[in-house]
């Protein structure tokens, strides 16, 4: 079950980022992401609810809290570069960098991994960085750069202190990380831009649909790494540029390129090992 949570999360997350990059270039990126949290909150509401709690503990929600800022820290710098730059290029760039950390960090505090999960977390990493190969058509400018390196860096201390929060926790932590992160993208879209206006009509759709995605993405993943070592979880997950790149292939006809399509499919027969 953590197994398919994970990979459930992944394609939310890459869904959500596409539409994320869409949003942005009509809204800013700062306010994009500000108002695609308060859109979430229905499925935080819902998701407490659902999920049975057994054991809340203070601790549970500060980590809840700092993992909530951290991925707040990575969603800015994701958009911001989505919406400069070529859709098919930055996310499984920020993709590869942020399963790095996790891995080690599940590998050192216990993680029994498999010889078939190995071969798995390798064609998954493989895949990804096929998917990034073609730079041809792309805007990735050295600015674009460091955004996707800062996302991924928020990314994976978003997983690793997630997973410091008690498996008995429910999905209150994330409730705590969204409790820190709406008022604090707020006031970090006023900084930057003077105004928290609300979204325009054709901006709403985009912005509507990512924070639902990505509410329901970040509970599929806290439940799959209360259940299943961060190592696997983090790899399916980590998936999520495929599922980017295919929808900017099929709604901005990003054409793959021959590297791409082979990754595309590596990545696929990754998530089979991953799944066994």
């Amino acid at each position: 079950m953590s197994q398919i949570l994970a990979l459930l999360s992944g394609a939310m997350f890459g869904i959500a980022d596409f539409s994320g990059g869409l949003g942005s270039r009509r809204m800013g990126a700062y306010r994009f992401t500000a108002w695609a949290q308060v859109l979430a909150v229905p499925v935080l509401i819902a998701g407490v609810f659902l999920v049975r709690a057994d054991d809340v503990r203070s601790s549970d929600l500060a980590f809840g809290a700092v993992a909530g800022l951290l991925g707040l820290v990575g969603l800015f710098a994701l958009y911001s570069a989505l919406a400069a730059g070529t859709m098919s290029t930055v996310a499984p760039i920020t993709g590869v960098l942020t399963v790095g950390i996790p891995i080690v960090w599940g590998v050192t505090t216990g993680d029994a991994i498999g010889a078939l999960q190995w071969l798995g977390i390798v064609a998954a990493i493989v895949g990804i960085l096929l998917i990034a190969r073609d730079h041809k058509h792309a805007r990735l400018t050295r600015a674009v750069a460091v955004q996707a390196v800062v996302a991924s860096l928020g990314f994976a201390g978003f997983y690793v202190i997630l997973d410091l929060a008690s498996d008995d926790a429910g999905l209150w932590p994330i409730v705590a990380a969204r409790s820190v992160t709406i008022p604090a993208a707020f006031v970090v879209a006023l900084i930057a831009t003077r105004s928290v206006a609300a979204p325009t009509r054709s901006a709403l759709p985009y912005v509507a649909a990512t924070g639902l995605l990505d509410a329901t993405a970040n509970f599929f993943v806290l439940r799959a790494l209360q259940t299943g070592p961060i190592s696997i979880a983090v790899v399916l997950n980590g998936l999520y540029p495929v599922f980017t790149t295919i929808a900017a292939i099929i709604f901005l006809r990003e054409r793959p390129t021959r590297s791409q399509g082979s990754g595309i499919a590596l990545a696929t027969a990754a998530s089979v090992l991953l799944l066994l």
